[in-house]
């Protein structure tokens, strides 16, 4: 349904939460990224000139690193239900993933071939292709920016939930562009534009671990790793190039939060694993809401996830 003042509440609780960026929700550049140092580093406003240094220089090196700085990560994550936007994609889900990161540009290059494999055939199965590019910028804000590409086994409205009419998008484009806070909480502010649902969002977030050996003295490689998220979206067509069998197209924008809490535990060889809890909320409604009355699922979930990665 439309955005109202509805939103507004939520706007008190700004610090609870959202779902994952479907990049690198919201860590900052690091890994491989060039951090200036002397005195055009000193300043809060200096500005890292190295992309474009690096751009001139004709380097290939420079522009994409050494063969021996490539990783590679492959992980099977399970979640008892899939949440994307928010709103309820999928019930039980497994989704295997592919991700490659890099030297690029003075920061850090990445992309990821990603599938949400839903245990229920009623839902969709989708595969989310990504890439983009994380900077220090000046000196504590990091840029993210980048696109996806996602396809779909039926036609879809929303996050990809099947329409009752075999009419809505099988495939859909995004492109975002972040900054991320790189001192405590790592907070960030994401704008994103999806160009099949004509869809706007906003996206602020935290972001923090805690290493429990340093902590705690429990075992090494043991950590708690906290996300929370607050989106806006606003979208003029729900259904992509779809129609309604009325031929209408649907717009609808609301609020919603998410947060997860993992407890992950990273091995000296390369494998980490985790499980963790997850909640999410929005104020689409429950249905019958939403064009031709039907059920937007529901507005307050909790569930759990668990996987496991390996690193070369």
């Amino acid at each position: 349904m439309m955005l109202t003042l509805r939103c507004l509440p939520f706007l008190a609780i700004l610090t609870l939460a959202v779902t994952q960026l479907h990049a690198q929700d919201g860590e900052p550049a690091g890994r491989y990224a060039t951090l200036p140092t002397g005195e055009n580093w000193d300043e809060w406003d200096d500005v890292n000139i190295d992309a474009w240094d690096s751009f001139e220089s004709g380097d290939m090196e420079r522009w994409f690193g050494r063969t021996d700085q490539q990783t590679f990560v492959v992980d099977f994550r399970y979640e008892s239900q899939t949440v994307i936007w928010g709103t309820q994609a999928a019930q039980q889900s497994i989704l295997p993933r592919f991700q490659w990161l890099g030297p690029l540009f003075g920061g850090d290059g990445y992309t990821s071939v990603e599938g949400i494999l839903p245990l229920d055939s009623e839902y969709t199965q989708q595969l989310w292709i990504y890439g983009g590019w994380k900077y220090h910028l000046i000196p504590n804000v990091d840029i993210d920016v980048g696109g996806n590409i996602v396809m779909a086994n039926n036609k879809n409205y929303g996050p990809g939930i099947p329409t009752p009419w075999g009419s809505g998008w099988s495939q859909r484009g995004t492109v975002y562009m972040g900054f991320i806070g790189d001192f405590f909480l790592h907070p960030s502010a994401y704008f994103i534009y999806d160009f099949d649902l004509d869809q706007k969002t906003l996206l602020l977030g935290l972001e923090q671990d805690w290493d429990l050996h340093d902590l705690l003295g429990a075992p090494k490689g043991l950590k708690l790793d906290l996300q929370m998220r607050f989106g806006w979206l606003q979208a003029n067509g729900w259904l992509g190039p779809g129609r309604s069998p009325q031929g209408q197209q649907w717009r609808n924008g609301y609020c919603y939060m998410t947060s997860k809490l993992d407890l992950v535990y990273e091995m000296d060889n390369g494998v980490s694993m985790y499980v963790g809890v997850r909640h999410a909320m929005n104020n689409d409604g429950t249905g019958p809401e939403g064009i031709s009355g039907i059920s937007m699922g529901p507005d307050n979930m909790v569930w759990f996830g668990a996987g496991v990665g390996y690193e070369f």
